[in-house]
């Protein structure tokens, strides 16, 4: 008697860890299949870049691996600061750190140029908001993390998310800038109601697009941003399958950002 009910204390706890799996889609974004969502050589309306000087910048956020994200850790930030145009009429400043005693122009301008153009894949909408970007280079210490500074237009790469790999991490490093984007619109901007998100996120009974966006409200908005554009401006890369797994999990936050009449260029709506 006592090995059956262990057995069915077992089966109840298979059962619900299934079931509370089943309330997200992806385990994770950049999305499980590892589909090309972007690709190097799409369409960019980046037009082009300049330089602007070297440059040593006190008190830059320091975060080399997630779990210093709220500590609070500075640094002095060396590098070579750029700006980059746009056909919308968008500009942002890139700044290129590099080591002390070892600045190279050219290969920060590499750097530069190719977030620059991963950049130009934006939405405008995504981009009007933001002013900065700070690209840490990679000593071999950090794990990748991105991150948004609070009440600041401006977000920070560790360029080592994207440089193994490069045309398979291109998609993914991509797929992270649409997340970043969307935590400064929404930290720092009217551009979404908190109490209109905050209803389209219950109607939709605790159901997720990634288990990362069960996380808070913020994350849950930034994972469902990158849902909802990759279902309404890039469904032909994803499955039929996990367009109708989106559309089903989250419909009342894909309706709430359909009716705010985003400016989405130079997307349209995909067939």
């Amino acid at each position: 008697m006592r090995k059956l009910s262990l057995y069915v204390i077992l089966v109840l706890l298979c059962f619900n860890a299934e079931a509370a799996k089943k309330n997200y889609i992806y385990e994770y974004l950049p999305f499980d299949n590892y589909s090309y969502i972007f690709k190097e050589k799409d369409p960019s309306i980046f037009k082009k870049l300049i330089f602007i000087k070297k440059e040593n910048i006190g008190n830059v956020s320091k975060v080399e691996k997630y779990t210093h994200l709220n500590k609070n850790k500075k640094k002095l930030f060396r590098s070579f600061s750029f700006i980059a145009e746009y056909e919308d009429n968008i500009t942002v400043e890139l700044f290129v750190e590099y080591r002390k005693n070892k600045g190279d122009l050219k290969k920060a301008e590499i750097k530069a140029l190719y977030f620059a153009n991963m950049y130009g894949q934006m939405p405008h909408f995504l981009k009007e908001y933001n002013n900065k970007i700070y690209i840490h280079e990679d000593r071999g210490k950090d794990d990748g993390t991105w991150w948004v500074m609070y009440n600041k237009r401006e977000f920070h790469i560790n360029e080592s998310r994207c440089k193994k790999n490069r045309i398979t991490k291109y998609s993914g490093c991509a797929t992270v800038m649409i997340h970043e984007l969307a935590h400064v619109i929404q930290q720092l901007t009217g551009v979404i109601s908190p109490s209109k998100w905050l209803r389209a996120r219950k109607l939709d009974n605790k159901k997720y697009c990634s288990k990362y966006a069960k996380k808070n409200a913020k994350e849950d908005f930034a994972e469902s941003i990158v849902c909802w554009f990759v279902v309404r401006y890039k469904s032909n890369k994803i499955t039929k399958g996990e367009v109708a797994k989106i559309n089903q999990f989250i419909p009342n936050r894909l309706k709430l950002f359909d009716e705010m009449n985003f400016n989405m260029y130079p997307y349209k709506i995909s067939k």
